[in-house]
């Protein structure tokens, strides 16, 4: 029974990581092109933080980027 639980929270935070490694960058790219504040990079909710920011952003402006559809 823990070994399901260890698989499973493993293939969870690599669906994270990869998701943060592909996504992330271009997340922080465009809130700082907005004029927008960025979390650091290694901080553990910095991802969903920068989305966040840049969902707000995306509604100020009036344009969805592909990666906030996605």
């Amino acid at each position: 029974m823990d070994i399901i639980f260890y698989i499973s929270a493993c293939g969870g935070m690599a669906f994270q990581l990869a998701g943060l490694l592909v996504w992330g960058d271009k997340t922080r790219r465009y809130v700082q092109d907005h004029g927008g504040k960025t979390t650091l990079f290694l901080y553990t909710g910095a991802g969903l933080r920068d989305y966040v920011e840049a969902r707000r952003i995306s509604k100020r402006v009036g344009r969805k980027p592909t990666f906030l559809t996605r």
